[in-house]
């Protein structure tokens, strides 16, 4: 969606230091460049970019994030309540496009998830497992999402199950075709007749599709990393550290 060289603001020892940004559907992930030497593959997930190599540092969950420009440098800062992270850009028309790709892109994400909320089955009187939780540290939020995302897939589930018989059955292509698109159309509330599409009908339905599968993937990355983020406290308290080193703990 967007992505470049920033810096980012990493302590008062540290100070500024440059990182490669990629703004994905409702994250934004930061990478740093590591100068292996040759035939050395590092750990972790790496992207290429102009000759360079990178290496993930981070991930920054924009669902919840406010996102405000600095006063006093072209940085913008990204509260995500529980962690404030400041970052550096070379001007201040690179830091409003990027604070306006930002909201543009956290406010599309949560449309897709209110609308697959919308979608998934009627809550009942039984409280969410994520109640269970008082600690604002991701994991309420992870829970609500996972919970909403199990919900969706059973529903998807059956309905592809009720229709498999009709599309296996079809006697010709027009037949599968139309008993293909009236499956898609309810997996995703689609009201309207159904009738051979036009290429705009077919693109609506892959931008469907893309953005189910991209919310998956969002949802899942997000819990791996709150139980990352979990068990690296879990091993500074054994190591008698302050907790609250443990978010930047792997950004030096």
């Amino acid at each position: 969606l967007k992505e470049g060289l920033l810096e980012k603001y990493i302590n008062l020892v540290s100070g500024w230091k440059p990182r490669y940004f990629v703004l994905r559907l409702g994250v934004l992930e930061y990478y740093k460049e590591t100068r292996a030497p040759p035939g050395f593959v590092p750990s972790g997930e790496i992207i290429e970019r102009n000759g360079k190599t990178y290496v993930f540092r981070g991930r920054i969950n924009l669902r919840a994030a406010s996102v405000q420009n600095d006063d006093d440098k072209p940085a913008l800062v990204i509260d995500v309540g529980h962690d404030v992270f400041h970052i550096l850009a070379d001007s201040t028309s690179q830091r409003d496009q990027w604070v306006a790709a930002i909201t543009a892109n956290r406010e599309y994400f949560n449309a897709l998830v209110d609308d697959m909320r919308k979608r998934g089955p009627k809550a009942s009187g039984s409280p969410s497992p994520a109640a269970a939780y008082d600690e604002d540290d991701g994991l309420r939020e992870a829970t609500l999402a996972r919970s909403t995302l199990i919900e969706n897939l059973g529903r998807s589930a059956e309905i592809m199950e009720a229709a498999r018989p009709k599309i296996m059955a079809a006697k010709s292509e027009p037949e599968a075709r139309a008993a293909f698109l009236s499956t898609v159309k309810e997996v995703f509330r689609d009201e309207s007749p159904v009738a051979a599409p036009a290429a705009a009908e077919w693109k609506k339905y892959f931008a469907a599709l893309q953005n189910h599968v991209a919310i998956t993937h969002h949802i899942l990355m997000e819990e791996q990393n709150y139980w990352m983020l979990r068990n690296r406290a879990d091993a500074f308290a054994a190591a008698g550290l302050e907790e609250q080193s443990v978010r930047h703990s792997m950004d030096r």
